[in-house]
């Protein structure tokens, strides 16, 4: 089967630690996540990824993109086997019982590879997708103006200590208008005495 071979030299020249997860998160965070969003297809940001740089062999894309092309294809065949496995159980054929076997288990274990590999960057993409939500809300946290905070404790305003006038120029003031008011009395009184003196030295008037 042809497909089946791409798939199994696909499995066979991946390498793990081939792949550049640096070079691939930073492509998703400076590009492909201000073009296309938050990933939803791993194979279109694969494709994006291939179309921006030349060494899809060497870092493990193309085997990805391989993996993923087949792996439907390889679920099917696994669900198949299994069935005629099942099927075959009883019957008293043993060579074709055990050959039938051996092909369900052969496809289980290349469909949970694909998978594995598959989860392992899909994993990684999201926990990046993730950080970066984490930094965007602590950004716009900080951008918000704190609203003031009214607490008992709180120190008076400007307006408040403008208004308030300190002990020792209540003193002043005081001193200052009770001598204002002491030589207005002083005033009056020698206004009154004046007054006095005068009407006292006039002579009364004659009878009619």
């Amino acid at each position: 089967m042809p497909a089946l071979r791409m798939l199994l030299r696909a499995l066979e020249d991946f390498r793990a630690e081939y792949t550049n997860f640096e070079q691939i998160l930073s492509y998703y965070e400076l590009f492909y996540r201000r073009h296309f969003g938050k990933m939803e297809d791993l194979e279109h940001f694969l494709r994006s990824y291939a179309a921006c740089h030349k060494n899809i062999y060497k870092d493990n894309i193309a085997n990805y993109l391989t993996m993923i092309k087949y792996r439907k294809q390889l679920k099917v065949l696994e669900r198949a086997y299994y069935r005629l496995y099942k099927i075959l159980s009883r019957s008293p054929n043993v060579h074709e019982r055990r050959s039938i076997r051996r092909q369900y288990f052969k496809y289980k274990r290349l469909h949970r590879t694909v998978r594995r590999n598959l989860r392992v960057i899909r994993k990684k993409i999201m926990e990046k997708e993730k950080e970066l939500e984490e930094v965007a809300g602590t950004s716009k946290l900080q951008e918000e103006p704190l609203a003031p905070e009214k607490n008992k404790g709180q120190e008076p305003s400007a307006s408040r200590e403008e208004e308030e006038v300190p002990p020792e120029e209540n003193l002043t003031l005081g001193r200052r208008v009770k001598k204002a008011v002491t030589n207005r009395l002083q005033r009056i009184w020698i206004s009154t005495r004046r007054f006095m003196r005068q009407a006292c030295c006039l002579h009364p008037p004659p009878a009619p």
